[in-house]
């Protein structure tokens, strides 16, 4: 898998959901948050990627592109699946269509997290799903959704 078909497969799964794509970065706004889906080149390898899946909410900061590392708060694909850092690294030894299997259940899952990141109720029942400290909230977020982690 090449760096344009990683990113295309991206775009294909986030089109469905009208995000924006700016950069190696796809936006959506709701009236509560701004979810961001950022694909981010290892700073180790150049065709090793990570996938972050933000949010920021309005209440803290209305910006409408934040950049993913500004975000409230933001998950990294390995904290959903442990092999991601494998399979997203584009040089691995797997197979090509094994890999496309993994990253387009990976998006899948990213996905279905997203749209829970949408409202600032749905987020909170997603910190009962996924430990809240995988999210790497900030202390604002924090605050503002009133939970400790």
């Amino acid at each position: 898998m090449t760096r344009h078909e990683l990113i295309e497969s991206v775009n294909t799964h986030l089109e469905k959901l009208v995000y924006k794509k700016r950069g190696m970065s796809w936006y959506k706004e709701s009236l509560e948050t701004v979810t961001v889906f950022a694909l981010d080149v290892s700073k180790w390898k150049k065709d090793s990627y990570y996938i972050y899946l933000c949010v920021n909410f309005r209440a803290i900061n209305d910006e409408r592109f934040p950049k993913f590392y500004k975000c409230n708060g933001k998950l990294r694909s390995e904290n959903l699946d442990k092999d991601a850092i494998m399979y997203l690294d584009l040089e691995s030894n797997i197979d090509e269509n094994k890999r496309r299997q993994l990253i387009n259940l990976l998006l899948d899952k990213c996905i279905k997290i997203l749209i829970k990141m949408e409202t600032v109720s749905s987020f909170k029942m997603l910190l009962k799903e996924i430990n809240p400290r995988l999210f790497m909230l900030s202390t604002t977020a924090q605050e503002y959704l009133n939970i400790k982690v």
